[in-house]
């Protein structure tokens, strides 16, 4: 990964292989430095999900420009660059720190956002197509009375909990629920305790 210096933004994905099998067991790089991706990505929000096929695997990255989305593909014969998938009206700030998470049975895919501390972050719930790769129905998680830090995501192993960080505050959504927003729960709150 290459950046530049807005610092939360990603120019190009290389790729580097290893075979394991080389150097008895310890691997060997096989390829290295090979362009994969040249755009303007968010930082830090690169996931994978296992397709339906149980083989392969779906990559998303968010894009720079907000509501976008690169897809790639990993088969057996590498890596395929699937194209953009854009959802026109989505609302979101400016890109900025967070995480982008798969639940783990791969039907949702969450996606957290908060560019500067202070303001409020941009966190949305999707739907995601384990066969064709493409997200849809996207849930807006936007609070504006939250404060402070940045904003993460997690689900429960069962994948119906989605648990949100505001720094010192855990929020649980249910993700089963009718409005996954307004399912929002406060089930901790930081005793300021560090270890």
């Amino acid at each position: 990964l290459t950046g530049n210096p807005d610092g939360n933004l990603v120019a190009r994905n290389y790729l580097a292989e290893i075979d394991i099998s080389q150097n008895e067991g310890l691997g060997k790089v096989v390829t290295k430095n090979q362009l994969l991706i040249s755009d303007s990505l968010d930082y830090g929000k690169i996931t994978a999900c296992r397709h339906a096929n149980g083989r392969d695997w779906w990559i998303l990255i968010p894009r720079r420009q907000i509501g976008s989305f690169q897809r790639l593909l990993y088969d057996p014969e590498g890596f395929h660059l699937l194209g953009i998938q854009t959802f026109p009206n989505f609302v979101q700030s400016r890109r900025g720190f967070g995480n982008a998470v798969f639940s783990p049975d791969g039907t949702r895919y969450a996606l957290a956002d908060q560019f500067k501390e202070g303001e409020p972050d941009s966190s949305y719930l999707f739907r995601f197509d384990r066969c064709t790769g493409l997200l849809s129905d996207p849930e807006a998680l936007i609070h504006p009375n939250d404060s402070g830090g940045v904003t993460n995501f997690c689900f429960s192993p069962n994948s119906r909990y989605l648990y949100k960080t505001r720094t010192q505050y855990l929020y649980q959504y249910d993700t089963y629920a009718p409005d996954v927003a307004a399912s929002r729960q406060l089930v901790a709150t930081s005793d300021g305790y560090v270890n």
